[in-house]
């Protein structure tokens, strides 16, 4: 994204990043304003979502299941609103959109009062955080070389990785719990679950993994440290490298990086309350 885009987006609006599936399904204040914004019928919110209403519904089933309930993509779209919720624009999020998107919904903001939201008591079930005594720790990803980095255009992405309190207990052993190797393995690792040797050595975590398929190669390689004091886990740093490399051809074709790096859910409210990507559809069955 250029600079004036920044500028735009700094000094003209406030960026929310939010997760469709677990807004729509909320049982809360925020869930009904992020319904209120799906189902209404204006030239700036036109058909976007062509089931929106039978997912609003869906929630008022007896039936209700938070992680059986389907609904429309509405992750890959920015969407902007005025403070009552009424659409301004919509788009996709490729990047040569931003500016045509922003300018029209600038154009068609309209300055005035808006009411007040009373937040109430958050859903039982996706306003849970962080769980008490756990460890958050930030997993940023970026594309280094193949299409995907065209198109990313040096993007990073973030995510989180939670550590359940008797894992963090493990850790500060210098013990590696088989319930946070399988998460880490399964839900942040760009390979999804083929590393399989990852371990815990004197601090040292460590592991790697290479495979063939149709004369195709991947590699994936972790190298990392954990740091302890006084019975707690103060450093958690990690990278990760996976390449992958065409039939018959010496230079990768693709390459991918992770970066692990322990947060301060204090100092940084997102770590504790920002879901993982892996636990957007079960947060029970991510921390199992």
């Amino acid at each position: 994204m250029d600079r004036k885009l920044t500028e735009i987006l700094r000094n003209r609006f406030v960026s929310v990043a939010v997760d469709g599936e677990k807004m729509v399904n909320r049982r809360d204040a925020e869930g009904e304003f992020y319904r209120k914004i799906l189902i209404q019928d204006t030239p700036y919110c036109p058909k976007a979502w062509p089931n929106r209403e039978w997912m609003v519904l869906q929630r008022d089933l007896k039936d209700y299941s938070p992680e059986a309930c389907e609904t429309a993509n509405t992750n890959i779209l920015v969407l902007t609103v005025d403070p009552e919720g009424k659409a301004l624009a919509y788009w996709s999020i490729e990047p040569q959109r931003w500016r045509e998107g922003l300018e029209e919904a600038a154009r068609n903001f309209k300055p005035a009062a808006a009411s007040k939201i009373e937040p109430g008591r958050p859903d039982a079930y996706y306003g849970r955080a962080l769980p008490a005594g756990g460890l958050s720790v930030s997993v940023t990803s970026k594309v280094l070389k193949g299409p995907e980095a065209e198109w990313t255009k040096g993007q990073l992405g973030l995510d989180y990785l939670w550590v359940r309190k008797d894992e963090a207990e493990e850790l500060a052993r210098g013990r590696l719990a088989d319930s946070l190797k399988a998460r880490i393995v399964r839900f942040h690792l760009p390979c999804g679950g083929k590393l399989r040797d990852l371990t815990l050595t004197g601090g040292r975590l460590s592991g790697s993994v290479l495979w063939e398929q149709g004369g195709a190669r991947w590699n994936e390689e972790l190298l990392g440290f954990i740091q302890t004091k006084d019975g707690k886990v103060v450093a958690f740093d990690a990278i990760v490298r996976k390449r992958s490399w065409a039939a018959d051809r010496p230079e990768p074709a693709s390459e991918h990086a992770v970066a692990f790096a322990l947060a301060d859910p204090a100092k940084e409210p997102a770590a504790r309350l920002v879901w993982p990507g892996g636990a957007r559809h079960s947060l029970d069955d991510y921390l199992r």
